[in-house]
């Protein structure tokens, strides 16, 4: 991105899962709170809009959403074509910090072969990240909106991801593998059934 989190954000184990409270439910996210950033060394990505789908058939401790990202540039300047390629982020429900808030954990996932992979409409820059666990602060919080939902806030860090070719890229970083990348964003999750239900964590 797409895209587009130490150790890995591994929670202790414990019984919480995704809960919706009617099934089978398709999972919505929108971003709030400004625009999600994921930074490498050749350059910040933000989009204006960042989407997220997924679903749910039953309680779960672990949550695939599909981002949707469009509108994507580095400092407004070089727009961003991001291509997901069937890779998901699949959050963990991790365990109760305290009151309504959950320390969860988080993962790309990918076909086989496959990375998420940004591409510089102009000049030659290209960022390819692969499969990983992710590392840093994933927060999931219940609010208590009617219905329920549950708020995603990511402060990863770690990203591992290649750069080639590097001539179009800001600051003309080396091309290589690095392991510098940062992801930052505020999601409100959302579920719907035959019409909208709760979300929660328990």
């Amino acid at each position: 991105m797409s895209l587009l989190l130490s150790a890995a954000v591994c929670a202790p184990a414990t019984a919480s899962v995704w809960e919706a409270e009617s099934y089978p439910a398709t999972i919505s996210g929108a971003q709030i709170e400004g625009k999600h950033m994921f930074k490498t060394a050749a350059n910040t990505l933000y989009c204006n809009t960042f989407n997220w789908q997924g679903a749910l058939s039953g309680s779960a401790s672990e949550l695939a959403l599909t981002g949707s990202p469009s509108e994507c540039s580095t400092a407004g300047i070089v727009v961003m074509n991001v291509a997901m390629n069937g890779c998901t982020f699949n959050f963990g429900s991790g365990s109760l910090l305290e009151g309504a808030l959950f320390a969860g954990s988080a993962q790309i996932v990918c076909p086989a072969g496959k990375e998420i992979v940004w591409t510089a409409s102009l000049g030659n820059c290209t960022a390819k990240i692969p499969p990983q666990t992710l590392a840093g602060t994933v927060t999931l919080e219940n609010t208590a909106t009617a219905p329920k939902s549950v708020k995603l806030a990511t402060a990863i860090s770690g990203i591992h991801y290649t750069l080639n070719p590097t001539s179009g890229c800001l600051g003309k970083p080396a091309p290589g593998t690095y392991e510098n990348g940062t992801y930052t964003g505020y999601t409100t999750l959302t579920a719907a059934s035959s019409e909208a239900t709760g979300l929660t964590i328990k």
